[in-house]
């Protein structure tokens, strides 16, 4: 599908190379695929209403994220390429993350806080019958789960992650730092780890490699052991060349999000249409 919509949109692989290095259309582009999509409307700038905005919304934030922390051009095109491809998800938009210590750790506690807020708010509206985002805050706030003085941000939060399911969305860490698994002496440190907070078994490490830094038979050798043990920590390993990237990213992004949703267990719950909440 992403690649039949870059040719419906006059993009080859050159024009869309081009486009995602530089900020500026990389928007426009976000919000071409937005309006394929879901429609003109989700361009406004006002509330958040529907799964379209918010597509939108972090899709342009993620796109921000990738020009302050992609290091080389190729890189700066990969993800940008992949955060376009979440647009045109049928499950989910990407967020892209960093990781400033343990990733694995990061991880165990994003998906314990999301399901204990999932199953918390579920609780809630079988035990109460009121779905209303304040309501929940207020039993938080009483039961001393939240500060009050982060109520406003976390009704933000809470419309985004539970009323617009982005609990479930999938996490792009970049140069996940993973302390505690190692080769050697030497601990891990893939490109990218993604995980997704409501799947457990969710974890896939993606590496490029380009020739500088992989060409010698003991960099090859060292790759591969590195893979064995990611393996056998319960993470599938996808490895990418360089220049397959700079030739087709198009094709290579496609072949990424196929696996992903291949390993979609988790329930696909976009738009909460019982929610008694406004929009933001």
């Amino acid at each position: 599908m992403f690649d039949g919509v870059s040719k419906a949109h006059g993009l080859n692989i050159k024009q869309m190379k081009q486009s995602m290095l530089d900020p500026v259309t990389t928007l426009e582009l976000i919000d071409s695929f937005v309006t394929y999509k879901y429609g003109a409307h989700c361009l406004d700038e006002g509330a958040l209403a529907e799964p379209g905005q918010v597509v939108r919304l972090m899709a342009r934030e993620g796109a921000k994220f990738i020009f302050r922390h992609a290091g080389s051009p190729i890189e700066k095109i990969f993800l940008n390429v992949i955060n376009l491809a979440g647009v045109l998800s049928d499950w989910l938009p990407f967020m892209f993350e960093r990781s400033t210590g343990d990733a694995g750790e990061y991880a165990r506690e994003r998906r314990e806080f999301s399901q204990w807020i999932t199953t918390a708010r579920r609780v809630f509206i079988e035990t109460t019958g009121d779905s209303s985002l304040d309501s929940f805050l207020d039993f938080c706030i009483s039961a001393g789960y939240l500060a009050p003085e982060g109520r406003r941000r976390s009704h933000f939060g809470l419309l985004i992650d539970q009323v617009f399911g982005l609990n479930n969305a999938c996490h792009f860490v970049l140069q996940a730092r993973f302390p505690n698994i190692k080769v050697g002496t030497r601990s891990i440190r893939p490109d990218m780890y993604i995980f997704r907070p409501l799947d457990d078994k969710f974890n896939v490490v993606v590496e490029c490699d380009g020739y500088r830094y992989h060409n010698s038979p003991e960099e090859f050798d060292r790759d591969r052991r590195r893979d064995r043990v990611l393996q056998l920590k319960g993470f599938d390993v996808l490895r990418y060349s360089g220049s397959e990237i700079a030739a087709d990213p198009i094709a290579v992004v496609g072949d990424l999000v196929n696996f992903l949703e291949t390993k979609d267990q988790a329930p696909k719950v976009w738009f909460d249409n019982d929610s008694e909440e406004e929009a933001v």
